[in-house]
């Protein structure tokens, strides 16, 4: 009896040493494949199913009370940052500015003295006044997912070996290096944004339901396939459309005039599909140039209000244009801008009702004046705005 017992556990131990060994190497293999981007990182996160179009991951979330849908558009200056508060509670941040943006991303990023977890993070293209303190981010901050622009790396800092480096553009700015870094540092699962990237979220709160999307619109690049026809950066930018209670909000990034292009002439020939991008709000193109914001583009989305997100009379950019300014007139949208405004904070309630809040207001009555006609006010609007912060 003695000799079948120690037989006996001497299997069991064999037995369990054999499942241990399968677990650490199935949790490294996992480890690997999220480090570098390899796995579907939105289902596994989300334990969410893949619709029949494999595209749409639909996502079910119980929670004490359904929030608001809160969209920060942070004053950083010449460049963009968008922290969207969602209304289960995660968080999404949108480009982070330059590298001088630090204090202003901290301010907003911190609540209570507590940082954010950052459940997403998007770059949507590689110009460093929408990425140059992206490696700060995920230096100082937790980051869940990362979504980026399919762009290849080809510059002198080192990527660790398997990292997914590819593109139909080549950038080697040591900023887009650093922020491929930082996520390789961070070990977040990432992917670059396609329509293979939207999800869908059912929050419930007891006998309270509601949706909210996160729509990566690309009709111009439904997969990375489609990149293939841009040659301009700002024209990988991602184009976002954020659905929630009835209502729709576009940020687009730097994306021009070839991308809108591409954009309205997808929805020319899909009539059918126009309804879902008959826009709430609209984040302004390119920071208000004149190479965006064309009268297609406004007209097929037909934004009731718009945001831009610009640096005050900024150098030889000098945004907003007039060009981008009477267009969003003459389809008749109220304009909110970052550079005469301080940053400008977008609710949604769960009821559908839009509310706007800003920092300043000492002179909202250039909102619709270009750059140059506020120019001889530039020392005078940045005085204000540092003495009233």
């Amino acid at each position: 009896m003695a000799k079948k017992k120690k037989k006996s556990s001497k299997k069991y131990y064999y037995a369990f040493v054999a499942v241990v060994l399968i677990i650490v190497i199935a949790v490294t293999l996992l480890d690997y494949k999220f480090r570098f981007g390899i796995v579907n990182w939105g289902e596994i996160l989300h334990e969410s199913s893949t619709s029949e179009e494999g595209s749409q991951s639909n996502i079910e979330v119980n929670v004490d009370e359904i929030g608001n849908l809160k969209i920060t558009f942070i004053d950083v200056g010449q460049g963009d940052a968008i922290l969207v508060n969602l209304p289960d509670g995660r968080n999404m941040l949108i480009d982070a500015g330059e590298s001088s943006a630090k204090d202003e991303l901290d301010e907003h990023l911190t609540v209570n003295g507590e940082k954010l977890k950052l459940d997403y993070v998007v770059a949507t293209h590689t110009d460093s006044d929408h990425i140059g303190a992206m490696s700060y981010v995920y230096d100082n901050y937790e980051v869940g997912c990362s979504y980026r622009p399919y762009v290849e790396y080809s510059g002198t800092i080192g990527l660790p070996d398997g990292f997914i480096n590819e593109g139909y553009e080549e950038k080697a700015t040591s900023t887009y290096g650093e922020y491929l870094s930082a996520i390789a540092s961070e070990g977040t699962p990432h992917s670059y944004f396609t329509d293979a990237s939207d999800f869908t979220v059912s929050v419930n709160a007891g006998e309270f339901k509601s949706d909210y999307t996160i729509d990566f619109v690309m009709p111009y690049a439904k997969t990375t396939e489609g990149f293939k026809d841009f040659t301009d950066s700002n024209d990988f930018s991602a184009v976002i459309i954020i659905k929630f209670a009835g209502k729709k909000v576009i940020l687009t990034g730097d994306m021009e005039a070839e991308a809108e292009a591409k954009f309205v002439e997808y929805y020319t020939q899909n009539p059918s599909e126009k309804s879902s991008i008959d826009c709430d709000v609209l984040k302004v193109a390119h920071h208000g140039s004149a190479t965006s914001s064309t009268m297609g583009f406004l007209d097929l989305i037909k934004p009731e209000h718009s945001v831009i997100s610009t640096g005050v009379c900024h150098g030889t950019y000098m945004h907003p244009r007039a060009t981008a300014l009477n267009n969003l007139i003459a389809v008749g949208s109220s304009i909110y801008r970052t550079d005469l405004q301080g940053t400008i904070t977008l609710t949604i309630t769960a009821e559908g009702e839009i509310s706007f809040d800003y920092q300043f207001d000492e002179y909202n009555e250039y909102l619709f004046m270009d750059a140059y006609e506020i120019e001889h006010l530039k020392e005078e609007i940045k005085n204000y705005k540092e003495q009233n912060a």
